[in-house]
């Protein structure tokens, strides 16, 4: 029997020994399949880049939809905390809105109108005034609730960060929210709280174009407290004037009668 054992060992290691297709030894399979893994080419990392290059363009408006949507809500948020500042200031002051020099009788300036944004004043008079007035009477602590991130324009909260800390600072502060002030100067009459949900109190901000934060419309906060979503469907972005240095449209000052018809 030994001769027909060592006939089949010898035929085994033959066989383990003999080349297979692939080119590797059959005895060393899983180290051929290691040497043979193949990398990508060129070419396909070429296409890999490409169609994750595309994906991602495709999914920027998408992105960009959803980013804008998450800033109007933190800034409906930040709307909301101005009103109940106004209502406790109203609960401490017979319901009256809080004072802006820019509305002194008669009429004011489309200059004044615009200043309406402001939270303090500069030179002559200088001091908190308007909307600012909340802050000053701790009936708004945060500064932070006075701007929105959507904001694109020249007034972003770190531009005053310090001045709004130091309380006592020289020079204008300027929001993101334009208050429609504690009078109107058109009927000559000022304006309170009991007049409830069809006084518009304040809106994202007017001053400017690049003070119009969401382009597509504006957070309207009302005498109720209640914050509305208002479409630009009158366009009036586009009366706005450009910057600081360009000149407000005649119709500029009408614009508050647009927004006060809307519910």
């Amino acid at each position: 029997m030994r001769p027909r054992v060592d006939c089949i060992h010898n035929a085994l290691v033959t066989c383990a020994s003999a080349p297979d297709r692939r080119g590797g030894l059959r005895g060393g399979l899983h180290e051929g399949h290691r040497g043979n893994r193949r990398a990508f080419s060129l070419m396909e990392l070429i296409v890999v880049i490409s169609v994750a290059v595309l994906l991602t363009g495709m999914m920027m408006p998408a992105m960009k939809h959803v980013h804008e949507n998450a800033h109007r809500v933190i800034c409906l948020s930040n709307m909301q905390q101005i009103g109940q500042g106004f209502i406790l200031y109203g609960g401490d002051h017979n319901d009256r809105l809080p004072f802006s020099q820019n509305l002194q009788p008669p009429s004011p300036s489309v200059q004044q109108i615009q200043n309406l944004m402001a939270a303090r004043t500069a030179g002559p008079g200088q001091g908190w005034d308007g909307i600012g007035l909340l802050f000053a009477g701790n009936y708004c602590t945060s500064a932070a609730c006075f701007y929105c991130p959507s904001h694109q324009g020249n007034h972003p909260l770190e531009r005053y960060s310090d001045q709004w800390l130091r309380r006592n600072s020289i020079g204008a502060i300027y929001t993101n929210y334009h208050y429609a002030g504690h009078r109107d100067w058109r009927q000559n009459r000022l304006r309170t709280l009991l007049d409830g949900h069809a006084l518009v109190l304040a809106t994202d901000g007017l001053r400017t174009a690049k003070d119009f934060n969401h382009r597509s419309g504006m957070n309207v906060l009302r005498g109720d407290c209640s914050v509305r979503w208002r479409d630009d469907v009158d366009q009036l972005y586009r009366h706005l004037p450009q910057n600081d240095a360009t000149p407000p449209l005649p119709e500029y000052s009408g614009i508050w009668e647009v927004i006060g018809t809307g519910q």
